[in-house]
């Protein structure tokens, strides 16, 4: 997952939240919010569906964390296997701060998101017929209160069978409600692969801001990445060098900025420009 639910208290904006699950075939439940209240939220749940054939989802999946409260759970876990997926449905695994419980939300806050996956086995199956960044999210919300402790992303992750194996499209959306002047961290998700090491992607999405986090022991291969996303007022998308590497191509561009606390980036030639 994008970190664990909302602690009672101590994560800054520079803090990075404890991951865990999958990237590419996700499982976990979502860790609950701090025990220090009573009002303590859950996190959501997981999911999987197997389908051989042809999946029309015109329906509702949802793997969110209970929403409000003093401190709020990170999102669950939904993985799709489908011979191609077409239709008008939504998939969620979010964590959402909808309750105003007014001051109490001064030491708790909202959890991380969830992750998704979608993995298509049909020959010729693509995502032409469902749009997995308007219909699929694994993020977190606070819309009550400013800072909210934890941001942390969630991840999407979709491949065909035309991608080699965990080599997909990622999503990584920022997705908070209410802006924090230094959310470089918080509202990143960290890029690791089964076992660790060298990751690689043939397209990344970064929306509202988000990071793509890359921790100790990851190398990011950038090498053939399309990159692309959307900043927000304070916030701009790119890489967050978090003790990881990047490796580049002779010539390559990535989002609008990277930053970051350690790490090596190997590239002849590196544009940063959104």
């Amino acid at each position: 997952h994008g970190g664990i639910g909302a602690p009672n208290a101590g994560y800054g904006p520079s803090d990075m939240p404890l991951c865990y699950g999958s990237i590419y075939a996700p499982s976990n439940y979502g860790s609950n919010g701090s025990t220090r209240q009573t009002d303590e939220h859950g996190g959501g749940g997981a999911i999987r569906l197997d389908v051989g054939g042809a999946l029309v989802f015109n329906g509702t999946i949802t793997a969110n964390a209970t929403p409000g409260g003093y401190t709020t759970g990170a999102g669950g876990s939904v993985y799709i296997r489908a011979g191609s997926i077409s239709g008008t449905g939504t998939v969620s695994a979010n964590s959402l701060n909808t309750s105003n419980n007014g001051t109490q939300l001064q030491n708790g806050g909202v959890g991380a998101g969830g992750r998704i996956a979608i993995v298509l086995t049909g020959k010729d199956a693509d995502f032409s017929k469902f749009d997995p960044t308007t219909q699929l999210s694994a993020k977190s919300v606070n819309t009550y209160y400013t800072p909210a402790r934890v941001y942390a992303s969630g991840t999407v992750y979709v491949e065909t069978a035309a991608d080699a194996p965990n080599e997909g499209w990622l999503i990584i959306d920022g997705g908070v409600g209410v802006p924090v002047p230094d959310r470089r961290m918080c509202n990143g998700a960290a890029v690791t692969g089964t076992d660790g090491g060298t990751v690689h992607f043939s397209k990344i999405t970064l929306t509202n801001g988000a990071k793509a986090v890359v921790p100790p022991g990851v190398t990011l291969d950038i090498r053939g990445t399309t990159f692309d996303g959307t900043s927000t007022e304070t916030v701009k998308y790119g890489i967050y060098l978090f003790g990881g590497d990047v490796l580049g191509s002779d010539d390559c561009t990535v989002g609008y900025e990277i930053v970051g606390a350690g790490g090596t980036i190997t590239a002849k030639k590196l544009t940063v420009a959104e």
